[in-house]
């Protein structure tokens, strides 16, 4: 067939904007692609549907493609239709929840048959937070990427945080309020914005100082990507890695063994499923039998 024929093509379906992979990101600079192939998806299903009910014709008058005020959707749905997991699904939304391009709730669901459903996921766009990375103005573009895949302070907005000095109801009419209500630069954020960047960054650096459990983790579950383990479950593994060295009394080394040892036992189990969360579980377990054992580091019992 020839590249003319190309033209005969009439392709329907998720849009991406190319300025998405510029904007939502990990913050080692490489894009998300999970979390843009469910923000296209979510954006498909918010774009009307253009059709005249008078002549039946399509190319007019507009309506909805879903029935209640908001989208419904699970992760289970998103999964399914994109080839991902439930898991990479739920990561994927939170990380466009936590950048304010979706917003979710969480409903409960009475059936026409009376069976309440609870928990049933509905999500609908923060339009403006979209406009921002969709049509970033000519100084945005010369500017480098984003590289924690939210939106940057100003430096007065910095200033202003470090400072604790902003206050929108002390000074509603200051250089800096007229700043976050007039500009379209996708730079402008809120004060709780600001303090995600510094809670990640915060977060990274407990990462480091974890860094030889999260080693030891990261083979014992063959991850070939380092950087994408830690930027997709790093903040789970954070929280499950300070209860282990809770556990094993801060002792890195032991808490190490203790990752191994247990771990071992799962794949002699045959169970592929597990994590650090099942290893925290069973550490308990783990600690009495190396006290029998008499298999404790020196002074453990002191």
């Amino acid at each position: 067939m020839s590249d003319v024929m190309l033209c005969w093509f009439k392709l329907e379906g998720n849009l991406i904007a190319n300025s998405w992979y510029r904007h939502l990101r990990y913050p080692n600079g490489k894009a998300n692609m999970n979390a843009i192939a469910i923000l296209a998806e979510i954006f498909y299903w918010y774009r009307p549907k253009k059709f005249d009910p008078t002549t039946g014709d399509w190319s007019s008058g507009q309506r909805k493609k879903f029935r209640d005020d908001k989208l419904q959707k699970s992760y289970k749905e998103l999964s399914a239709k994109l080839g991902i997991t439930k898991k990479q699904a739920t990561l994927a939304v939170d990380f466009l929840v936590d950048q304010g391009i979706l917003i979710r709730e969480f409903r409960t669901v009475t059936t026409t048959k009376g069976v309440k459903l609870f928990n049933v996921m509905y999500l609908s766009i923060n339009t403006a937070n979209l406009e921002k990375i969709t049509y970033p103005t000519l100084e945005t573009k010369r500017v480098k990427p984003l590289q924690v895949g939210i939106l940057q302070p100003s430096k007065e907005q910095k200033d202003a945080v470090d400072s604790d000095t902003y206050s929108q109801s002390s000074s509603p009419q200051s250089s800096l309020s007229k700043e976050i209500a007039n500009s379209n630069s996708p730079q402008v954020v809120t004060l709780s914005q600001a303090d995600k960047i510094a809670d990640r960054e915060a977060k990274v650096r407990t990462l480091q100082s974890l860094s030889p459990i999260l080693e030891t983790y990261i083979r014992r579950k063959g991850y070939a990507d380092d950087d994408t383990f830690i930027f997709d479950e790093g903040w789970r593994f954070v929280r499950a890695a300070k209860r282990l060295l809770k556990y094993c009394r801060k002792d890195k080394v032991f808490a190490r063994k203790a990752l191994n040892d247990i771990a071992s036992s799962f794949v002699r189990r045959g169970w592929s499923d597990w994590n650090l969360e099942t290893i925290v579980k069973n550490t308990p377990d783990y600690i009495t039998e190396c006290r029998r054992n008499g298999h404790l580091p020196p002074g453990w019992d002191k």
